[in-house]
């Protein structure tokens, strides 16, 4: 969201607790102003009040009640996880949702995962049987990533696989073949494939600000399982 007319202050993002307008200009605009530079990287967008069944007492036994004036606000958040899909499109592309998934939850004091999107961009498919004028079968691909087709298939399978599990269907996004040879002889093409991955989700109102940490509390980092990388190629910016 780079600006927003008034009109649309209906759904102005939320940040810091406050609704804020051109929020991406006003930042950019006032560098040295703390909040704009180190503020929470995550915002909301402005939701509305609804009926929810809340625990009394969410550290233990208790009952349920009915809270019929609850805001909850829209989430949405998204990144790319482009080299690891290149190389091993089904892990690479799973782990970009769930690194995703991750960072829906972590918004401010923690949020709901709703549905997924996901997107590719890869070059030419080549597909055996179905030959099309504009593709190239003579080109070259670098050994250590993937073939486009592999892409196709294999990240769009593994972007669904990690979300099913957890219990975030995919329900929207898009995919792009590209390659071109200009006049000159330039090639273009997605060499390395692009994976997107975003997610909406929903927060509670009143947790947009996180808490300020206390003492004894101590952070913990739980590691998961590796997979085939080639750390020595160059992982671009969007990465």
């Amino acid at each position: 969201m780079i600006g927003m007319l008034d009109r649309h202050s209906r759904i102005a993002p939320v940040l810091e607790g406050k609704r804020e307008r051109n929020t991406l200009k006003f930042r950019q605009s006032q560098p040295t102003r703390p909040k704009a530079k180190q503020g929470p990287p995550r915002i909301a967008i402005q939701g509305f009040p609804v009926k929810v069944i809340e625990a009394e007492n969410a550290a233990g036994p208790g009952k349920f009640s009915i809270e019929t004036n609850l805001t909850r606000h829209i989430i949405f958040t998204a990144e790319t996880h482009n080299f690891p899909t290149g190389v091993a499109p089904f892990p690479g592309a799973t782990t970009g949702t769930g690194g995703r998934i991750r960072d829906v939850q972590a918004t401010g004091r923690g949020a709901h995962v709703v549905i997924g999107t996901a997107g590719y961009s890869f070059g030419a498919l080549n597909m055996p049987g179905y030959d099309l004028p504009w593709e190239d079968t003579e080109l070259e691909y670098p050994p250590n990533l993937a073939r486009p087709l592999e892409v196709a298939v294999e990240a769009s399978n593994g972007a669904s696989d990690y979300g099913n599990k957890f219990g975030e269907p995919v329900l929207c996004g898009f995919a792009r073949s590209c390659c071109l040879v200009t006049p000159s002889g330039e090639r273009r093409e997605y060499v390395k494939p692009i994976m997107f991955s975003g997610g909406l989700g929903m927060m509670d109102a009143r947790h947009v600000n996180k808490d300020k940490p206390e003492k004894c509390e101590s952070p913990k980092k739980h590691n998961s399982i590796s997979i085939r990388r080639n750390i020595l190629c160059p992982v671009s910016p969007l990465d």
